[in-house]
């Protein structure tokens, strides 16, 4: 019935338009936290696309999204993103929530201070919007961004380059600053940022140089695996923010997977997650953050884009309002507390 009724309004809206789509998809989820809810809780969201191809291999589109929260106790919370762009297999021009140029395009060493800030919705907020323009030239893609902000005027220029020769890659970007006191939360300074990677003896390697203002910071990561394991270590000397250094281990054979992680950035962090796919549907989780909690959970699939969530976390911080994991490596987003949850997707 649906997807009748999803054909009706895309031939009465588009009649006559040649290769028009409008897709409609939506989700609600409803719950019970002990904790930082302390009641039964539901959100929902409806969500449209709409593409329309045009000549000569390009296609304009746009995107909306509505979301709610707190539909059933406390006060209804509203939020709305969109997108639209005109693109092509060479590039494209792009306004809404999108990141920056160089957040998408330039991969630096973890632990880096690369001054690469993504200028993401979760900053900007309702303040402004990015507009990126892309190209793509064979294996070399380069991008340039600005922050449209609300009152006309522009911030947070950035632009990136980044391809690969051979078994050598790199990404080269540029960060002009924030200057504009309506988003407070982002560095005035401008930075640039230049990485260079390659793989031999099946081992990755990535080199990263950053002028971040007056510091000049470096990175070194090197990635390994070993059968079902995947290592990674890296070390950073900033200027600024101090040394970074730490080690990754992934794990991963068939329904099994692990992630241990420790890092030393001035003190040292740790997280210890697994996940175990029952195949049945069922996927069971275990987890301990540093300065997050731990975490125990078991996510059962029950088709048709139904989900049930059962979890029991302990955060380190009383009523956070945080997920825990959310930051690291884990399978889950969790709310302090005891939690159940039904998630439905259309």
């Amino acid at each position: 019935m649906k997807n009748i009724l999803l054909s009706s309004v895309a031939v009465l809206g588009f009649a006559g338009a040649a290769a028009a789509e409008v897709t409609f998809s939506g989700d609600v989820t409803l719950g019970y936290n002990d904790d930082i809810k302390n009641a039964v809780y539901g959100d929902a969201g409806i969500n449209a696309a709409l593409s329309q191809e045009l000549n000569n291999g390009w296609t304009a589109g746009a995107t909306f999204a509505i979301d709610a929260s707190n539909l059933i106790n406390g006060t209804v919370a509203y939020d709305s993103d969109f997108t639209v762009y005109v693109e092509s297999d060479m590039g494209g021009l792009y306004f809404g929530e999108y990141t920056s140029a160089v957040d998408q395009l330039v991969a630096s060493p973890e632990g880096l201070a690369d001054g690469m800030t993504d200028y993401d919705d979760d900053d900007i907020g309702d303040a402004g919007e990015n507009l990126v323009l892309k190209g793509s030239f064979g294996s070399v893609q380069a991008a340039i961004s600005t922050v449209v902000l609300d009152n006309g005027t522009t911030d947070g220029t950035t632009a990136a380059i980044a391809g690969s020769f051979g078994s050598v890659n790199f990404s080269f970007g540029y960060n002009n600053g924030f200057t504009s006191a309506i988003v407070p939360a982002f560095a005035a300074s401008d930075a640039t940022n230049l990485n260079v990677g390659t793989t031999f003896g099946g081992a990755s390697v990535n080199v990263g140089v950053a002028k971040v203002g007056a510091d000049t910071n470096y990175g070194i990561e090197v990635g390994y695996p070993m059968g079902p394991v995947a290592l990674s270590v890296w070390y950073a000397n900033n200027d600024s923010a101090g040394d970074v250094y730490g080690l990754k281990a992934v794990y991963e054979d068939g329904p099994v997977s692990v992630t241990a992680k420790i890092e030393d950035a001035g003190t040292t962090t740790y997280n210890l997650e697994g996940t175990y796919d029952m195949g049945n549907g069922l996927l069971l989780g275990a987890g301990t953050v540093d300065g997050e909690g731990e975490y125990i959970a078991a996510k059962y699939d029950l088709g048709g884009g139904a989900t049930f969530l059962a979890s029991y976390a302990n955060g380190d911080v009383d009523g956070a309002t945080t997920d825990i994991g959310d930051a690291y490596d884990s399978d889950f987003e969790l709310m302090d507390g005891l939690t159940l949850e039904v998630s439905l997707s259309f």
